[in-house]
């Protein structure tokens, strides 16, 4: 119980029909057709998935349609459509305790293990049945009652003409958009222990545009010297995104049974928001080779952005790369050595800020007695806002052996952000409560190695084997001045991931437990329950310290079999599920009711938070005992134990996951079945 990482494990449950086999059925027919000049393929698709979780579901219907043609005075024109829509509908989602909120999700994993939910969920009025409406709502309720459902259609269209001016000079320009739209109707039934029990209506509607213009001029001369090749592109790029969005909530649901805002007392209008950016840019790209295995490669874009300061609004950001396949410029191919390619490169990207930074603006409310209302914005805007960039440098080293049965790639990157973007919080006397600037200086550095071996390669049967590996080490190098740590933002208010110098990007900081110079935990000796630290601290890194992969691919005659598996080692975690679980009683860890416990620790001083010494100087042992229930649940004040009430760090657990992520079994159809 004691050492750093717990395992738990959780009673079976034998809950009837509150989860059921969830069904995916998916399918889809396509046709297409052509000649030598033109060629026409669309594509309809219908899925169904039925949910486990009780009056739950999801269904997707799209249809796509393309073609290309060339004309005859040479330009080649291609053009696509798509469309798809969805509808969705579950339960509530989120953490049970927090006010307002009514969770199937989460309370179902509280309930007693032996619980029997196949029981009646409502009375004749449609009420929730459970044994404390306060404390939560049936879930079998929850799941018919407290329901959202979400309508949404996409569609994506793209024009595309190709022209070629001379043998070497290309010219071609696309144009595409691709647009969103989402209408969301969120209800929480009379009854519930949300919304004060006379229940809440949520309508949301959204909707997001983005416009992509792509101009390209591709050439690609010969030059007299074979020995060197030279292709360059040149182009203009506009990207614009709008997007909208508006909330309205209907408070005290007036009929029951009939969901909509029109059958509520008082509507507010949540949100009501639209923003239009835009980006302009121009670009080259040159890659100038020799004899095929000298290659340079050179890049270099300008961007002109709507959301920066009009003085850096302006920003340029080059690459330079070069590869060199050694194996072909000293002909060193034989039975044993296949190939050899040793590759360097740097680049730099530059980004722009999200819309309407710049500037302090109104927030508009619901009138006040008829008459209009606004309010400042509680984020404080920027006029001096810079673009961010990111710099990165890159060495690499490709080999393969036997005739390319056995390979590996093998890359060292360092990559380091400057000028990042973030709100940062600020004393509330400033009329604020944050303000965007740029924030700081953050450092990635890794490697990234690639293994393919090919054991058995014969006529009839192969065996290929690919693995990779990654390790990234990031860490905060500086913040702006005057500014020791900065919060990245989370959905708790007393832990979540934070920027601090010299420590990991997003470490977890949180409550901790009072300790003394040794690493002794401090224990309060009125109630033998661990005294808590005045001050938070870094309880965790969500860095991995690797990731792996392992890919099997098996192939007989025709039959084939593949097996993908992943592997993430190390990285922190925090749970809130295993904490409230714990403090619930409702799992294995917990089953020993009767028993007391000593938490390992000396007696604290509550005040100074120092320890209690005996006669011969010496710190005093713990030995007062507590309860099953104490060590789990109680807490509060100056003194917590490891479960609900307790200090955050109890509840961070190491992030480690295998994952044997896909298996697939097939058959190709010999080519001698389609020859005509």
């Amino acid at each position: 119980l004691f050492g750093p990482k717990v395992a738990y494990r959780a009673y079976p449950n034998n809950v009837k029909d509150l989860f059921k086999t969830g069904i995916v059925t998916e399918n889809s027919v396509s046709v297409s057709g052509g000649d030598e000049k033109t060629s026409l393929s669309a594509t309809a698709t219908t899925m169904q998935h039925n949910g486990y979780v009780p009056n739950s579901s999801f269904r997707r219907n799209s249809i796509a349609i393309g073609g290309v043609t060339k004309l005859d005075n040479g330009l080649t024109v291609r053009g696509n459509f798509g469309y798809t829509n969805t509808g969705q509908k579950g339960g509530m989602f989120g953490e049970n305790q927090i006010d307002g909120v009514a969770s199937s999700f989460a309370r179902s994993l509280f309930l007693a293990r032996n619980w029997d939910l196949t029981l009646p969920y409502e009375d004749a009025n449609g009420r929730p049945v459970s044994t404390s409406n306060a404390q939560y709502d049936n879930p079998m309720w929850s799941n018919y009652h407290n329901v959202i459902t979400t309508q949404t259609d996409r569609y994506v269209a793209g024009l595309s003409l190709e022209y070629d001016v001379t043998k070497w000079l290309n010219a071609s320009y696309q144009i595409g958009t691709n647009t969103y739209n989402a209408n969301r109707l969120e209800i929480t039934d009379i009854g519930s222990r949300a919304a004060e029990g006379k229940g809440n209506i949520l309508e949301a509607n959204y909707r997001t545009q983005s416009i992509e213009s792509n101009f390209l001029l591709s050439i690609n001369p010969k030059l007299r010297n074979r020995d060197f090749t030279v292709r360059a592109v040149i182009g203009h790029n506009v990207n614009q995104r709008t997007s909208k969005r508006s909330e309205v909530n209907g408070k005290e649901i007036i009929a029951p049974g009939i969901f909509t805002l029109a059958n509520t007392k008082d509507k507010t209008i949540n949100d009501s928001y639209s923003s239009i950016r835009r980006l302009w840019g121009v670009f080259g790209d040159v890659t100038l080779g020799y004899r095929n295995y000298l290659y340079l490669n050179l890049t270099g874009r300008n961007d002109w952005s709507s959301t920066l300061p009009k003085e850096s609004r302006s920003y340029f950001y080059p690459s330079a790369s070069i590869s060199y396949v050694f194996s072909d410029a000293l002909n060193l191919q034989g039975e044993t050595f296949s190939y050899g390619k040793v590759r360097a490169a740097w680049a730099k990207v530059g980004r722009d800020a999200d819309p309407y930074f710049l500037q302090d603006t109104y927030i508009v409310r619901d009138p006040f007695l008829g008459q209009a209302l606004a309010s400042a914005s509680t984020s404080a805007a920027n006029a001096n806002l810079k673009p961010e960039f990111t710099s990165e440098y890159e060495f690499g080293i490709n080999l393969e052996f036997f005739k390319k049965r056995l390979g590996f790639d093998v890359t060292y990157f360092s990559k380091k952000s400057t000028n990042q973007i973030a709100p940062i919080e600020i004393p509330s006397s400033t009329g604020y409560q944050e303000a965007y600037v740029n924030a700081g200086v953050i450092s990635n550095k890794g490697w990234e190695v690639e293994l393919h071996v090919s054991p058995i390669a014969s006529r009839n049967f192969n065996w290929d084997i690919r693995a990779t590996y990654t390790k990234i080490n990031t860490e905060v190098i500086s913040l702006i001045e005057g500014l020791e740590r900065m919060a990245m933002g989370g959905v708790f208010t007393e832990i979540g991931p934070y920027f601090e110098p010299g420590l990991p990007y997003g470490y977890i900081r949180g409550t901790v437990s009072a300790r003394d110079a040794q690493g002794n935990l401090l224990i309060d000796p009125g109630t033998g329950m661990v005294l808590n630290a005045k001050e938070p601290a870094m309880i965790g890194n969500p860095n991995p310290d690797f990731k792996a992969g392992l890919i099997n691919t098996f192939s007989y005659k025709g039959f084939f079999l593949n097996a993908v598996f992943d592997y993430t080692r190390g990285g922190d975690l925090y749970s809130v599920t295993l904490n409230s679980m714990l403090g619930r009683g409702v799992l294995k860890d917990t089953e020993d009711r009767e028993r007391s416990w000593i938490i390992p620790g000396v007696y604290g001083d509550p005040d100074e938070l120092v320890p209690l010494l005996d006669d011969k100087g010496q710190p005093v042992q713990n030995i007062t005992k507590i309860s099953t229930n104490d060590l789990f649940f109680s807490g509060g004040g100056t003194a917590g134990t490891f479960a609900i009430n307790g200090q955050d760090e109890w509840s961070i657990y190491d992030a480690t996951v295998y994952h044997f992520r896909e298996l697939t079994v097939g058959y190709n159809l010999p080519k001698s079945l389609f020859s005509r």
